[in-house]
Order: C-alpha cells, then structure tokens, then sequence
C-alpha cells in the first residue's frame, strides 16, 4: 500500500545527513512512501524548501508556515511575508504548515509567549482559512487549546494533527471535525501504550 508521508522535515535531514536529495527520495519509496510534504518551521526556510520541492515535484510538495518552538524567533513582519508568500504559491504548496502550540518546553511557557504562541496559530489558521489550504498541526500537551481554536475558526479544508500523543476522547474530538490524526516515530515506544491504543480505537 503506498503511503503519504504528512509530515517531514526533510530539509533539516538533508543538512544533517549530507545524503543526496534523490537518495533520501529513494529510501522513501523502498518503504513505498510515494509522496512526501515537506514543511517549514521559520521564515527563513520557505525559499529553501520551495526549490527543494521543485527539483522532485512528484515526489515532494509542501508547506509554508511558522512553528511554536521557534515563537521567540518569529517576528510579526513573518505573518506578512507568509502571507505574501502564499498568495504567490506555486501548484506545489499544498498545506499551510508547520503551526500549532506547544507547551513542553519551560522557556516558551511566560504568559508573554504563550499569548503570542495563540496569536500565531489563529492568524496562521485565518490564513489556511484564506487561501483554502489544509493544515498541519503540531500539539505537545496542547489538545484541547488547538480544538477550541479548530472549532472556532471552521476551515474548508481541514489538514493533520501530527504526531498525535492523546486519548482516545481528545482525538475522537479531532476526527468529529473532519481533521487527520498523524501517527508519528512514538508509536512504536513501549511508553506509548495510551497513545498506541488511542490510534487503534479510532482507527477503528
């Protein structure tokens, strides 16, 4: 069954493998991955990754947005570059990504950059909303704040939930409003018991 991969950074891969684009394209496709979505994290990718994804547009594509563990980063002139680089996208952009919240990391937890965390993922999800683009969402102990924003800002193509590592109730929440739930590498941790029986009952 050919699968596709919703989720990779494989711009960041390539820098620290030094492996040949084309090379990494095939190991992919031994694992009968036939198309792959590369997302961005900061502004500064979006050019790198839109020339990446150029040389290999049938098995590539990608997304373009702004992620919460780079929220001290990010500036608000990004929202506009972003916005301006959507509106110039290529047939190859498919998604507006990688967004959400995060709130694992200590640093990233003031009250100052929580609220601007929020203030990014709305506007990002505005600008999904906008120009009719799906969503991929990054979400660490942050479910129910991104299903209050996924509920209050309706989209008309919805987008993943990545890497999901919550109970079945908050993804069943998820999967009512028509969104993805992304499976990612924890799945196979012996850990990740609650998270492995999560994905089989909704799955099922």
């Amino acid at each position: 069954m050919p699968f596709f991969d919703t989720h990779t950074h494989l711009d960041y891969l390539q820098q620290f493998t030094g492996e040949p684009l084309s090379q990494l394209i095939d190991n992919a496709k031994q694992a009968d991955v036939q198309k792959i979505l590369v997302v961005a994290v900061k502004e500064a990718d979006f050019k790198t990754i839109q020339n990446m994804t150029a040389l290999f547009p049938d098995n590539l594509c990608y997304g373009l947005g702004l992620h919460p563990l780079y929220i001290q980063e990010h500036a608000e002139n990004d929202l506009i570059l972003l916005e301006q680089a959507l509106k110039n996208r290529d047939a190859n952009c498919m998604a507006v990504a990688e967004i959400g919240l995060e709130r694992t990391i200590p640093d990233l937890l003031t009250d100052e950059l929580w609220a601007k965390q929020c203030h990014f993922f709305e506007s990002q999800l505005y600008l999904a909303k906008q120009f009719n683009l799906p969503v991929n969402i990054h979400s660490r102990k942050t479910h129910d704040q991104i299903f209050t924003f996924l509920k209050h800002i309706p989209l008309s193509k919805l987008g993943v939930v990545h890497g999901f590592s919550g109970s079945y109730a908050q993804a069943k929440r998820f999967v009512d409003l028509g969104y993805k739930i992304g499976v990612g590498g924890t799945i196979t941790y012996e850990r990740a018991n609650k998270n492995s029986s999560s994905n089989r009952e909704v799955a099922a």
